[in-house]
């Protein structure tokens, strides 16, 4: 089995221009997202797969110059740019269909703990064999009461998976968010949640969409970075914990 990430990327943020390059210790947001993933065991390869627009030829670059894969395909299906990105990697590797898993990460969580990708990957791994549907395990399935916090993203599925996908979704939205067709479709595949133990704290928004949001990331990272590359949630949490201000920015409001 081998086990590839995929990170999807863009420029064109409507709330945050440029997000993905945008840079925080003279570093662009999508380079710690490559490095937290790489800092996860469980990962075997990873693709950043962006656009064909002319916008996103930072990021190409970026990732040329690093030697990072890179794939670039439709700036709005991004399910077809997943599954392209993916097809060539089969082909270019030389792996049967049954041997591809993919983990689905998005370029807006820089923070996402390496030990969380980790989680996820292995209790795909636990239950991908033994069952008789197709499995998809994360940590955010949307149709699911929800535990972490916001920018700890991580969705696996087998390449089989993703083929058909590809093939059968057919709204704007299943292609955008490139995952909706499985949780809308339950009694095709056999979905699994996997829960924070301990406190609930999807109250916590550590994603990259705003301004303020890049403000808060960067106040993050440049507090825990330069002495732990690899640090990790409860590091995060042991921060804000000790600074009151940077907590009550990272909370979300009450829904009720």
């Amino acid at each position: 089995m081998t086990v590839l990430a995929i990170i999807q990327a863009r420029m064109g943020s409507t709330r945050l221009p440029g997000k993905s390059m945008k840079k925080i210790l003279d570093r662009p947001v999508v380079s710690y997202v490559v490095e937290r993933i790489r800092h996860a065991k469980k990962i075997d390869d990873l693709i950043v797969a962006t656009t064909v627009l002319s916008g996103d030829d930072a990021i190409a670059d970026f990732c040329r110059e690093g030697g990072i894969r890179c794939f670039r395909g439709d700036s709005d299906d991004v399910l077809s740019r997943y599954f392209y990105a993916a097809s060539a990697y089969l082909k270019e590797r030389g792996l049967k269909a049954e041997e591809l898993v993919i983990v689905r990460i998005t370029a807006d969580c820089p923070l996402l703990d390496p030990r969380i990708i980790d989680q996820v990957v292995l209790e795909y791994q636990r239950t991908a064999s033994s069952l008789s549907l197709p499995s998809y395990v994360s940590n955010t399935i949307a149709t699911h009461p929800q535990s972490w916090p916001k920018g700890m993203d991580v969705e696996v599925f087998a390449w089989k998976t993703l083929e058909e996908m590809a093939h059968l979704a057919k709204t704007a939205y299943e292609k955008e968010h490139v995952t909706p067709y499985i949780y809308q479709h339950p009694e095709k595949y056999r979905l699994k949640m996997v829960e924070r133990e301990g406190e609930n704290l999807s109250h916590l928004r550590l994603t990259l969409d705003t301004s303020d949001d890049f403000k808060i990331i960067s106040a993050i990272i440049e507090a825990l970075y330069p002495e732990r590359p690899d640090f990790s949630l409860q590091d995060i949490l042991a921060l804000l914990k000790k600074n009151p201000a940077l907590f009550k920015q990272v909370t979300l409001p009450c829904s009720n």
